[in-house]
């Protein structure tokens, strides 16, 4: 809301007429307008939310208030709830909350109800799988030690909790760089959290929105939304962000903002600070001051020398020794008369500008007769152009083909985008750095089929927008379906000579599927045609096969065009002997003594490491897949041995924690060809406390010793998991007392 009235020149009252009128931001601009995911992957299991922040903005930049923003995802299990205003605040801006009962990706689009416009820009989150809590050591006992013992340092979940307790408030600092407080200076900025007796927070997390009494004082980027983390220790410094528009005090505050209740909290802080507009002095320790025997009566805030403006109408403010008219030259054009205010202060936002180019400013006091130092600023109101755009490739274009679009333009702009019609799609250019002016984008075509059109929007470094449409346009086809592999080839029997291979069909509906064939070497790489069965056959039984004789088989699918397709997955296989019937049984004699090894792994821990040692598969493997981790059922760590090897080492372990372990058989293509072998665990111990068994690469799997869990290896390790434990505990301890 503005108000403007006469001014009488002679009694200098504000006593005319006066009128007021209010200005309106312009329509939301779907390009302009920004989503921000400030949490973007949350448990599925509704407890925790994913955030996400959306910013109203127009052409100009400029935030839209009082608007209802409505957010759709693209999976109906998601719950949306709108935190705080229903509509966008007075920055733009409004929050939501998502939670979800189901796992996946879910994308986001933003509808603005007022004007029913689409953002351009969506939102993507990831929901996944909620897992159970599990113990940080290898057994009950080593579970409870490192609970008991904190270990792992200060809980997630205490936010405002930190090394000396709870956080009461921000200490703000501000310093400028020359250390004497110019206006002319950068400024820098140091925000701490600290408790309610001054210590420092060293484990603050939070959101932090920094303000200044002033709108004209330059801040941080995001200085709205600043998240501390553990990692900064409690404490934030921003090097020459801050930068005063003029001489005088200006406070800057700094106030924690909690997302999850919409609003701030008592947390907070503030520094007031004085700027000078000149040195008095060394410390520059009071104002400056006007002196009129000396060519310094005029102190001009704006414009400031070498700037340069978008606007063909600029604001000028200053100051001069009060009572005295200054007359304003243009150009060595007399443009205005202004007479200042009590204290000397004048300004005005109407001067005129008539063309772009460099200009010249001087005040001139004229009781005085006295001008000030001529200002030079420019001004550069003439929003640039697409000088030429070209499309690779060109002619007609498959779905999700790559296409690159180059446009020529000016050095340097401030922005650039283009869009493609009817679509969602919308991507930045990138100048080419060898190249200043050419800048190209690439996106991948849409899989609907017609003919789409490409829009471009620039703006120069002053934020002068060009909006060029339909500069170019490309047709997407659609392309005739091509086969895909065959599926999940197995060996599903085998009877002495002979063995019976299964597929199934692939994924290519309309493609013109032909037959089959089958592929077989004796070398996974070097494999040939061996024989071919018709589209309605998904199995093929196979004869005079070698007993003990190992060969690779796949199968690729063919159209009706002769065009192959990749080929399935591979397997090998290993044909048995046949099996005959016994007879002619002495039954006085003993039949050997045979032992069960099928899918039996054993476990030997060592200082460091742990060897294993396991049976035969049940099922052929070309690689054994060895997983482990310290809690059951999950392995996060492993590598791959060959097929041909029965035992392994895993080296680098932490001697007194306990590794899961399980050993998984894998074909060629990586994927398991049987059940895993039954999980077991281990403990590395120290050297001398317990002596490993001597272990052979070599030794049979029935020669090793089990360890004797009743006997003294047991105490042993009991002893050193509880010694571990304290261990760790006292260093915790001591490492936070030396923070102290």
């Amino acid at each position: 809301m503005y108000k403007v009235w006469a001014y009488n020149k002679e009694t200098k009252i504000n006593n005319g007429p006066n009128t007021t009128f209010e200005v309106f931001p312009d329509s939301v601009s779907s390009t302009y307008s920004r989503v921000k995911v400030l949490q973007d992957s949350a448990p599925a299991d509704e407890t925790k939310p994913v955030k996400i922040q959306v910013q109203l903005r127009d052409e100009h930049g400029n935030p839209v208030p009082n608007h209802f923003v409505e957010l759709v995802s693209s999976r109906a299990e998601d719950t949306i709830e709108i935190i705080g205003n229903k509509s966008t605040d007075s920055y733009g801006e409004v929050l939501f909350h998502i939670r979800s009962s189901a796992e996946g990706v879910s994308y986001y689009s933003i509808l603005d109800r007022n004007s029913g416009i689409i953002l351009e820009e969506r939102a993507k989150a990831v929901f996944f799988e909620s897992q159970p809590e599990k113990s940080r050591g290898g057994d009950a006992l080593m579970a409870t030690l490192f609970e008991t013992t904190d270990i792992f340092g200060p809980d997630d979940d205490d936010d405002n909790s930190g090394e000396f307790g709870i956080t009461d408030h921000f200490k703000v600092e501000l310093k400028s760089a020359s250390g004497k407080q110019l206006q002319k200076d950068p400024w820098d900025l140091t925000i701490t959290a600290e408790d309610a007796d001054e210590n420092q927070v060293r484990y603050y997390t939070g959101n932090i929105v920094i303000t200044a009494d002033d709108s004209n004082v330059e801040l941080p980027k995001d200085s709205q939304n600043i998240e501390f983390d553990v990692s900064n220790q409690g404490q934030m410094n921003f090097s020459k962000v801050i930068s005063f528009p003029a001489s005088g005090k200006y406070t800057i505050r700094v106030q924690e903002f909690d997302p999850e209740e919409g609003g701030f909290t008592d947390v907070k802080g503030e520094a007031t600070v004085q700027v000078y507009d000149k040195c008095q002095g060394e410390n520059c320790d009071g104002d400056s001051t006007l002196d009129p025997e000396k060519n310094d009566i005029f102190i001009i805030d704006r414009p400031k020398d070498q700037s340069t403006f978008r606007n063909k109408t600029i604001t000028i403010k200053g100051k001069n020794i009060k009572g005295n008219e200054i007359q304003v030259y243009l150009d060595d054009r007399e443009v205005k008369t202004i007479l200042p205010d009590a204290d000397g202060s004048f300004f005005d936002d109407t001067i005129p500008i008539i063309k772009d180019g460099e200009h010249v400013l001087v005040f001139e006091d004229l009781e005085l007769n006295k001008k000030s130092d001529p200002i030079t600023f420019s001004v550069d109101s003439t929003p640039p152009t697409v000088d030429k755009t070209s499309i690779d490739p060109s002619g007609d274009i498959q779905a999700n083909d790559q296409i690159t679009l180059i446009m020529f333009s000016e050095p340097g702009l401030g922005s650039a985008n283009m869009t493609v019609n009817d679509t969602n799609i919308s991507q930045d250019f990138t100048e080419d750095k060898s190249n200043p002016g050419k800048y190209s984008a690439t996106i991948r075509a849409p899989e609907k089929d017609g003919e789409y059109t490409i829009n471009i929007s620039i703006s120069d470094k002053y934020d002068n927008p060009t909006k060029s449409q339909n500069v170019e346009s490309f047709t997407v086809v659609a392309g005739k379906p091509t086969l895909t592999p065959p599926k999940n080839l197995i060996l599903a029997s085998q009877d002495g000579g002979s063995i019976l291979l299964q597929w199934e069909a692939p994924d290519s509906e309309g493609a013109g599927l032909n037959k089959y064939q089958i592929l077989s070497g004796t070398n996974s790489l070097f494999m040939s045609p061996f024989a071919q069965v018709s589209s309605d056959v998904t199995e093929k039984e196979i004869n005079g096969v070698t007993p003990g004789e190992k060969r690779y088989y796949s199968i690729v699918a063919i159209d009706n065009d002769r065009n192959e397709s990749e080929p399935s997955n591979l397997i090998s296989v290993v044909p048995q002997e046949p099996v005959h019937p016994v007879t002619d049984i002495d039954e006085t004699e003993t039949p050997p003594t045979t032992i069960n090894l099928s899918n039996t792994l054993n476990v030997i821990p060592g200082d460091g490491e742990i060897y294993l040692q396991w049976s035969d598969p049940k099922v052929s493997a070309d690689f054994f897949d060895v997983r482990f981790g310290i809690s059951s059922g999950v392995h996060s760590e492993r590598f791959l041995v060959s097929g041909e090897t029965r035992s392994a080492t895993i080296p680098d372990l932490i001697n007194g924690v306990a590794y899961y372990i399980t050993v998984v058989p894998m074909n060629i293509n990586g994927a398991p060809t049987g059940e895993s072998y039954d999980e077991k665990y281990a403990m590395p111990i120290f050297a001398g406390l317990h002596k490993a068994a001597e272990y052979q690469p070599n030794q049979k799997l029935d020669d090793l010793q089990e360890l004797d869990k009743d006997g003294p290896e047991s105490i042993y390790i009991l002893l050193l998991s509880i010694s571990f434990s304290f261990a760790m505990f006292f260093f915790h301890r001591a490492l936070r007392l030396s923070r102290i």
